[in-house]
């Protein structure tokens, strides 16, 4: 027969079972899916550990849910973008070794440049309303994705870093915040 455990061994189990119960009850124990419940589980556990996630982005939806007018060929150019983004992200890293505040001087051009582009392509396209709707959109996403990269990283590398983990990008899909949007860059 086992021996009775003592009153320290008892609380010292019950405080590890709250700590996990913090851990995997979804705030308001709530049902959720598994991959938002994996996402609470982490943001739990670093809160615990004293390393909040602490980023902000009001370009996309806090939901985090999925753009339903994004098309492939705007994920497409999305990857396209990306793969730019990520040429320059490499070239200043080589340049400094604090080379995060030469990314975001090199991504403000390239914001620049996506907003011309976009305005220019809505001054002389004369289509019908849904193809007009869809393009808005796909260049909206563009340039919203070029301007997240730039709010992420003047909060510093882990900002970015966060956020792609959370899935809460432009790139990954998440919903562009059109009210914001229209604020920022009046289109």
């Amino acid at each position: 027969m086992p021996a009775s455990r003592t009153y320290y061994q008892r609380e010292r189990l019950k405080l590890g079972q709250r700590k996990r119960n913090e851990v995997k009850r979804a705030a308001g124990k709530r049902r959720v899916s598994k991959h938002e419940r994996k996402n609470a589980e982490n943001a739990a556990r670093q809160a615990q550990e004293g390393s909040p996630r602490v980023y902000y982005t009001e370009i996309v939806y806090r939901s985090r849910e999925k753009d339903p007018e994004r098309t492939p060929e705007m994920e497409k150019a999305e990857l396209e973008l990306s793969d730019k983004l990520s040429g320059i992200e490499e070239a200043a890293r080589e340049e400094q070794p604090d080379w995060v505040g030469c990314y975001v001087e090199k991504l403000r051009p390239v914001l620049a440049e996506q907003l011309g582009i976009a305005r220019a392509a809505l001054d002389e396209v004369c289509m019908d309303l849904a193809k007009r709707g869809e393009f808005i959109h796909s260049h909206r996403r563009l340039v919203a994705m070029v301007h997240q990269e730039i709010e992420l990283f003047e909060q510093g590398q882990d900002a970015s870093r966060m956020a792609a983990e959370d899935r809460a990008t432009v790139q990954g899909g998440c919903r562009v915040n059109k009210v914001v949007f229209r604020r920022l860059f009046e289109f």
